[in-house]
């Protein structure tokens, strides 16, 4: 589904290996964690000449790194103490979409502590939403995938889920609303995820 898919590579995501300095007198706020990362290179001859990565953090810090990550997510205190991170001007986030990159760390850590393998993250720039996709996706991977949509409001989740629904009909699947969460079963869950899921929610 064009709207429920998954924009970050997790792949881009690890620890750093490099020259350079971390700029910037602002520390890293106390449970800040990476909530978004792409990365960009460049080569010649079979190799790579140069990369970097851009972080976001849930309260809109940024940071950029050189060389590539691999095998682990970078926390909010690495990016701000290895050398070769430099920071980037923050994102301003408004007050709904903090409340949105919450809710879903929230949800991500709950889904995760029971056991489930999840992956996904806010849409934050580069890649921003538009104005008909989720602000903030989960998926849950099982035999069939389950899809949680995040939005900033309960009145755009609403204007979503006409879409949503004809794409769930069309792959004979099912939507479930939940404020200004909806949630795409690909396929009829058993007991165990369905439950899982709920108690996760948002209250």
């Amino acid at each position: 589904m064009r709207s429920l898919r998954i924009k970050l590579a997790v792949g881009c995501l690890a620890a750093v290996v490099g020259g350079g300095g971390s700029g910037g007198a602002r520390t890293a706020a106390a449970g800040a964690r990476v909530e978004s990362g792409t990365c960009q290179s460049s080569g010649a001859d079979g190799r790579t000449v140069s990369q970097s990565c851009d972080f976001v953090l849930s309260d809109g810090q940024r940071f950029r790194c050189r060389n590539a990550f691999e095998g682990q997510t970078p926390t909010a205190r690495t990016l701000e103490h290895t050398r070769g991170c430099v920071r980037l001007p923050s994102l301003k986030l408004s007050a709904t979409e903090r409340a949105m990159i919450t809710a879903l760390d929230t949800a991500r850590s709950c889904l995760t502590a029971k056991g489930w393998r999840v992956v996904g993250w806010p849409a934050l720039p580069p890649n921003p939403p538009s104005a008909n996709m989720a602000d903030g996706e989960l998926v849950i991977s099982s035999t069939h995938p389950t899809f949680i949509a995040f939005y900033t409001s309960t009145a755009k989740a609403r204007r979503s889920e006409v879409t949503l629904t004809h794409n769930a009909r069309r792959l004979r699947g099912q939507v479930e609303p939940h404020g200004a969460v909806t949630i795409f079963w690909a396929a009829a869950p058993p007991a165990k995820l369905r439950s899982s899921v709920e108690a996760c929610m948002p209250r």
